[in-house]
Parts: structure tokens; C-alpha cells; sequence
């Protein structure tokens, strides 16, 4: 085994070596002077080319502080219980890919948050009311939605919106779905893992606050069942026409029943499988076309309070927007994609830029194999996102990429773990990596810094290295303890737990108001800027948080609120058909 300080010692003592093996470049760093030079060619000669393992005290230090830790992190990740494929499958996503995978979670996120938003901003300020109350209903609608949301389905076009839309808000008896079950798993908050690795408690916590459900199969099945429930109330034309008399609009919208009667949106299961927490590639959810819908047409024009005229309200959530249907990209999904790409490049520039300028300075083993860690993950989420918005396409194409994006992320993951194996066990010790021969400037060993280098030379750059990693990773957390605060009030199953829970998220929301003034100011001048180019209804109407409810609520576009209302009388029941 080789061992550089006897090394060092044959070369300091045989003056024919140290002419034919001294190292006359230039030395980067800081360290050109008192140091022991060597060349690579010499140092592979006189010590060998294999690394110089650690001792088993260090890295047993190495796997108690790094490996397991982050084994622990990983196994508190939402696996599948008892699906080696599904589970495999994710592993290899969520490490061989992480920009994709955040992107995705931060994507389901946003669109819970959004609902959670629609919630609390459907009554006033100061208002709670009761479970049995409209405010009640639309809570738990919103619940089923989100939950929705997690699952693949069949079929995207503005048809399916139309079934989704009757069976989450048209006060139909809700089978027995046990939505109690839905929780978060326990996650490990030891950090522990490195710099490169600290990306994965974002993961691992993000993962938690993006709905995971304890019996997904269980509620997949329930969802399943509300849908067909409601396919076959709308096969009959007495039920469709009450359905139709509630929001004004016309029989001819449901046309489509009759006609795709033996299509599988009207006869197999509608949602197939689970998809949250990035499980399924190209997954964006039903949720948002939806709420995107209900926001353009309704809330956001009318805001704190928008469910108090429960007329228009409820034309609002039953009724599509426009005919774009459940598959279509939102631009600003980018937004998610870029806040994902940050932490993980940015706390993997963390280590690279401490290993760049730990002597040797230069690129080599350890600096290298992060960037390609990083450079892997950034191209195959640039290839995975560029195709997002033509997913849905089944076409063989997709196939194959999804195939080759699987390879590549398995390979990127095996990467990752032989990074890490490679830094316990000390493989990085040899000549070759010590040398940091990736690129320019490397190409000697400096046999004074071989076990540790000056700290008055390297603390400026470890320091930058350990702080940029640190504030990324602590503004991450710091999104993912507040997401999931303003959100539990949604899917916490004890109503007055829940009452608690929204006041206390309106009362932070109030008092942190001020640092939103500037965001909502540029969201509102964007879409006055855009309307008038595009027209109004064209326009992307963002619903935002306030305090005080409108004085005045916009009139229906037929003026006529009295004849809605007479229809709203009528109760719409599965009971009915």
C-alpha cells in the first residue's frame, strides 16, 4: 500500500531524484514557497499509482458522519411498501436526477399552496365557519382535489375537466374515502452529509410536504370510485339537465357522454397511478388547470370573500374556463425549475470550490467528480423539462427517451455513491487525484500538504465554500418549514385543529404582509401590462392574499342573479338519478 510519508522521505534523500523528478512549473494557490515538489511522473515511480487507504479510525469517522446518515436520510425518503420496481425506480430518479425530481415536488408544492390560498381567501379575515357550512364543503373539495393531484390519469382533454369538476364540487354525497389516512412519513434531520449531499434533506423534506399518502393504492382506489359515481349520475339526461340549470350552461356541453359512452374516460379507472413526490416523469397533476381556471374566471377579480355570493362562485367551479383541458404547461413551472437547479448546483459549487482550492489546487478527483455529478444532473434535467410540455403525447419517442433518461439517471446515481465510497475509504489518496491533473494548472504533488494544508492559505475558500452551501440549504429549509405551515390547515382532519391552524396562518400572513407589497405590485402591473396587448379574459389573473373583502362583487356576465339563484335552489344528488 503506498504511503506518502515514507515516500517522501526516499525523495527528500536521493539527490537524483529530486533533479529528475522535481516539479519547476508554476505553483498555484499561495503555496509557491516551502513545499516539496514533485511531478506526477515522479511521484507514480518512486510511490506507485495506487491511493493510499485511510486508516479504519478515519474513515469510520467518514461513514458515522457522512454514510450513515445519509443512508438513514434516504430510507426516511416515501418509498412504496412492497414494490421493489416502483421503489428502484424512484431511488434512481430522486438521486441520479435531483434538479428534475425538486422540480416536480416544488411544481406539486406550489399548486397545493395555491389551493390552500383559494381556501383561506373564500371567507373573511376574521371569519371560521362551521364544517357543515359552503366554506366546509369547498375545504374538503379542495382536500380531494389535491389528493387528485398526486395520480397519473387517462385521458386530458377539457371532457375529463368537466368529470373532474362535477365530481369535486357539485355537492355530490362523497363515497366513504378515508382521507383520515393521508400523513407524512418521518424524515431524519440529521445534516450532517456533506456539502455535495446537502440537497437530499431538501428532497427528502420537500417530499413530505408534497402530500405523501400512507395507503395511496387504498385512496387511489376511493378517487376511483367518487369518479365512476359520478360517470354514471351523468349518463342520465334528468341529471345532467339539473346540472346544467345550477351554473346556466348549456345540455350541448354533455353531448360527450353519449358519444364517447364505451371510451375508457367513461368506463376504466380514471387515475392510474401514483405520481406525487416525482415518481412518474412528466407528472403535472390535475390540479392546477383547475384552480388556474377557477382563479381566472372568478376569485381573483373578487378576492378576500370571493365564495360569498355562492352563485357565481359555483358557476365558477363547475364550469371550464376555456377548452385547454387538463394537459398543458404552465410557464411558470419555470420558476421551480430554477430554484431547484440553485440548490443543488449551489451546494454542490459549495464542495467544488472547497476541494478546488485545497492543494493541490486545481481540478482533479474530488472537484471533478462533483461537477460531473452536477453537469449529469443539470443535462438530464434539461432534457427531461425541454420535452415536459409535449409529454402527454404518447408517441414512441417518449418511450425511448424515458428509457435513456432512466440510464443515464442510474448511471448519474452510481456516480454519486462512488464519490462517496471513493472519499470514505480514502481512494482519492493517490498520486493521480493529489495532482489535479482534470485541467490546467495541476500536474505535481506538493508532498508538505499532503495530509494538511495551511489554514491560513485555504480558510478564505473554505469558508466561501461551507457558507454558500449553508445559506442555500438554510433558505431551503426555511421555504419547506413554511410551506408546510401554511399549509397543514388544509388536510388536518379535525375541523377546529384546522380553524386554529388557518387563523394562526393568517395572523403570520398579516404581520409579514409588508415583504409581499413589492411581488404582488409587479404580479398586478404584469397582468395590466399584458391585457392590454392580449384582452383581459386572455390575461393570466393571479389570485392574491389581502385582509379586507371587496366592497362590491363583479355582476355575472348576463346580469341576471335572481333567475341563477332559483336554479342554485335545486339539490344536486347522485340520490337524484
Amino acid at each position: 500500500m503506498v504511503n506518502f510519508t515514507s515516500c517522501q522521505a526516499v525523495y527528500n534523500n536521493n539527490p537524483s531524484y529530486l533533479s529528475r523528478y522535481a516539479w519547476n512549473g508554476a505553483v498555484r494557490g499561495g503555496f509557491e514557497t516551502g513545499g516539496i515538489y514533485i511531478t506526477l511522473e515522479g511521484c507514480e515511480t518512486l510511490c506507485g499509482s495506487g491511493p493510499d487507504y485511510y486508516a479504519w479510525k478515519d474513515a469510520a469517522a467518514t461513514i458515522t458522519t457522512w454514510v450513515l446518515p445519509m443512508l438513514g436520510m434516504i430510507l426516511s425518503a416515501p418509498f412504496e411498501s412492497n414494490d421493489f420496481i416502483k421503489t428502484s425506480y424512484a431511488l434512481c430518479h430522486w438521486l441520479g436526477s435531483p434538479i428534475a425530481s425538486l422540480s416536480y415536488i416544488f411544481w406539486n408544492i406550489r399548486v397545493t399552496a395555491k389551493c390552500c390560498l383559494m381556501v383561506d381567501m373564500s371567507v373573511g379575515y376574521t371569519e371560521f365557519p362551521p364544517a357543515d357550512s359552503q366554506y366546509g364543503w369547498f375545504r374538503d373539495s379542495m382536500l380531494i382535489l389535491t389528493s387528485m393531484n398526486q395520480y397519473s390519469f387517462i385521458d386530458g382533454t377539457v371532457n375529463a375537466e368537466r368529470l373532474l369538476r362535477t365530481a369535486v364540487f357539485s355537492n355530490l354525497p362523497l363515497p366513504n374515502i378515508a382521507f383520515d389516512e393521508l400523513g407524512t412519513n418521518a424524515v431524519a434531520h440529521d445534516l450532517a452529509l456533506g456539502l455535495l449531499l446537502s440537497w437530499l434533506p431538501v428532497l427528502v423534506l420537500s417530499g413530505v410536504v408534497d402530500r405523501d399518502t400512507s395507503a395511496d393504492d387504498d385512496v387511489q382506489g376511493a378517487l376511483n370510485d367518487l369518479v365512476g359515481k359520478v360517470r354514471t349520475a351523468l349518463f342520465d339526461p334528468g341529471f345532467r339537465r339539473t346540472l346544467c340549470a345550477s351554473i346556466d350552461a348549456d345540455e350541448r356541453n354533455y353531448i360527450w357522454v353519449d358519444q364517447r359512452s364505451g371510451e375508457p374516460l367513461l368506463t376504466g379507472d380514471f387515475f392510474t397511478d401514483f405520481a406525487g413526490q416525482s415518481r412518474k416523469r412528466w407528472h403535472y397533476g390535475i390540479a392546477d388547470p383547475i384552480v388556474t381556471g377557477i382563479e381566472r374566471s372568478f376569485a381573483a377579480d373578487h378576492g378576500r370573500g370571493w365564495l360569498r355570493d355562492s352563485t357565481m362562485a359555483r358557476k365558477a367551479l363547475l364550469q371550464e374556463f376555456d377548452n385547454s383541458g387538463l394537459l398543458w404547461f404552465d410557464l411558470r413551472e419555470i420558476r421551480q425549475i430554477i430554484s431547484a437547479t440553485i440548490i443543488v448546483a449551489g451546494t454542490a459549487g459549495g464542495s467544488f470550490i472547497i476541494s478546488y482550492f485545497t492543494p493541490t489546487v486545481g481540478l482533479g478527483c474530488r472537484s471533478g467528480g462533483y461537477m460531473v455529478f452536477t453537469v449529469l444532473a443539470f443535462g438530464l434535467a434539461l432534457i427531461e423539462m425541454s420535452v415536459w410540455r409535449w409529454a402527454n403525447r404518447k408517441t414512441g419517442l417518449l418511450t425511448w427517451l424515458d428509457r435513456a433518461l432512466v440510464v443515464g439517471e442510474l448511471s448519474n446515481a452510481s456516480w454519486l455513491i462512488w464519490v462517496t465510497m471513493a472519499q470514505t475509504v480514502g481512494a482519492y489518496q493517490s498520486c493521480s487525484c493529489m495532482a489535479s491533473n482534470w485541467g490546467h494548472g495541476g500536474g505535481y504533488v506538493n508532498f508538505g500538504v499532503v495530509q494538511e494544508a495551511p489554514g491560513q492559505a485555504v480558510k478564505y475558500f473554505w469558508a466561501t465554500g461551507t457558507s454558500l452551501a449553508c445559506f442555500i440549504l438554510a433558505v431551503s429549509f426555511g421555504f419547506i418549514v413554511l410551506e408546510w405551515c401554511e399549509q397543514s390547515h388544509l388536510c388536518t382532519v379535525h375541523y377546529g385543529n384546522a380553524a386554529q391552524g388557518l387563523r394562526s396562518v393568517r395572523r403570520f400572513k398579516r404581520w409579514t404582509y409588508w415583504a409581499r407589497i413589492g411581488p404582488n405590485s409587479i404580479i398586478r402591473g404584469l397582468e395590466g401590462v399584458k391585457s392590454c396587448f392580449i384582452g383581459r379574459r386572455n390575461v393570466r389573473k393571479s389570485l392574491i392574499w389581502t385582509v379586507a373583502s371587496p366592497t362590491a362583487l363583479r355582476r355575472p356576465e348576463n346580469n341576471d342573479i335572481s333567475r341563477l339563484a332559483k336554479k342554485l335552489d335545486i339539490v344536486v344528488g347522485i340520490e337524484q338519478v
